[in-house]
């Protein structure tokens, strides 16, 4: 059902924008723009580093439930957006479901907040530290600062194009670079294919006993694996953290909430189940060299080294270096419509131009910051960013079954004896 409604998008009448929103096609890229980056990648590699190949297997675990809490998050912000064009937020989704409750307006602010530092640390400083890695490695000589100015002026103007024209740049640009990725992947792990259920084994015993799957490396515990494949898979497919509703919410009003809601769950299956598992087999079916440790570093290195093995090292500095700048640069323009939403409700609309000029600036920040601690700083960032979330969500639940139990009865998936059984969801 989720990919029969997904693969519609492509149809022509889904890709053409409505006069009252964005189309269903370009809410799904540019949510994608924000959640498949970098982390796809650099946060990856750096996950296999830090954690072992155990953190991949946490990183699927936390993929299942942020099908779930992305689900429900674009059903409840399609349900509760206001009556503007592109509207539609988490901080709504707050406000008017918790409407009843005196903490209501506290828990917006509080996400809203929250929304804007992630904004500027997860959805910029991570992802142009990246695009500046990536940009040095093909240009060893030119210097961070000035790749900072580059990006920042691109970005600039993409901002002043409002979502529209971010709509339009991922509707391009998503889709070339997740397919070109994934075709250059499988060079590497059909040849090995015979090699995959020993890579799975190596895996999920690493999930739970590192020490004697990766030969006793100092420091790795099942802790320390759970933790980095966690952050890393709430990092890349962003479920949980109350971001992706706000590009969904800006699709037109004819779109039902459920089906919007499937696309959310298609979004962490691209990005973290196939992109991500992707990445980690490449790495691990290379049969490179992996230099276990604390560093983010070597992320971007051991990606090229793996794709090297079928690519050359030349063609792999190249397609790697070009696939991050893409990915991270995409990701930096879908957060931007993150940052606007949470901005402009804190200080309002006319603060927009504010935001809109010292967002750039922090794209020369993260360009010549030290990348652990860039990593560091947008991992906690989208933990504070998920918690009025998630409290959000929980309390929200039943409106989220009652609108999933209409949908599947109007669409004759489930028996209306079944769903008057509980008199509660009676009405739609």
């Amino acid at each position: 059902m989720v990919f029969h409604h997904v693969f519609s998008l492509f149809k022509k009448e889904n890709r053409i924008k409505k006069s009252d929103g964005i189309s269903p096609f370009e809410a799904l890229t540019c949510a994608l723009a924000g959640s498949v980056g970098t982390g796809n990648i650099a946060g990856v590699a750096g996950a296999i580093i830090i954690g072992g190949p155990g953190a991949i297997f946490w990183m699927w675990v936390s993929a299942l439930f942020g099908m779930a809490t992305k689900y429900a998050e674009i059903v409840l912000a399609l349900k509760f957006r206001g009556i503007e064009e592109y509207s539609g937020s988490t901080m709504e989704v707050i406000i008017k479901g918790l409407s009843k409750k005196s903490y209501s307006r506290i828990l917006a602010y509080l996400f809203a907040f929250c929304g804007v530092v992630a904004s500027f640390a997860s959805g910029n400083l991570v992802q142009t530290n990246a695009i500046c890695t990536a940009s040095l490695t093909l240009f060893p000589k030119a210097s961070p600062f000035i790749i900072g100015i580059v990006f920042a002026v691109l970005t600039l103007i993409s901002l002043h194009g409002g979502i529209e024209r971010i709509g339009k740049i991922t509707g391009y640009v998503v889709p070339f670079m997740s397919v070109l990725y994934v075709l250059a992947s499988l060079l590497i792990i059909v040849p090995n294919a015979s090699r995959l259920p020993e890579v799975l084994s190596l895996i999920v015993r690493s999930a739970f006993s590192l020490p004697s799957a990766v030969g006793g490396v100092a420091g790795f515990s099942i802790m320390r694996a759970f933790r980095v494949g966690t952050m890393r898979g709430i990092f890349s497919n962003e479920a949980g953290i109350g971001s992706a509703p706000m590009a969904h919410a800006s699709v037109s009003r004819s779109v039902s909430p459920v089906e919007q809601g499937m696309v959310g769950i298609f979004e962490v299956f691209v990005d973290t189940i196939l992109i991500c598992s992707l990445t980690a087999f490449a790495i691990l079916l290379s049969g490179v060299i992996i230099p276990y440790g604390n560093s983010e570093n070597a992320s971007i290195s051991l990606a090229i080294d793996a794709f090297s093995t079928v690519l050359g090292h030349g063609s792999s500095v190249v397609f790697i270096s070009v696939c991050t700048i893409l990915f991270a640069f995409s990701s930096v323009l879908g957060w931007s419509v993150y940052g606007m939403k949470c901005f402009s409700f804190i200080f309002g609309k006319r603060a927009m131009s504010f935001y809109k000029f010292i967002f750039p600036v922090f794209v020369i920040v993260g360009a010549t910051l030290d990348t652990t601690f860039a990593w560091k700083t947008g991992e906690n960032a989208n933990a504070f960013m998920a918690f009025p979330n998630l409290c959000a969500l929980i309390l929200l639940a039943p409106i989220v079954k009652k609108l999933t139990l209409c949908y599947t009865v109007e669409h004759g998936k489930q028996s209306k004896w079944k769903y008057n059984r509980n008199k509660k969801y009676n009405s739609c």
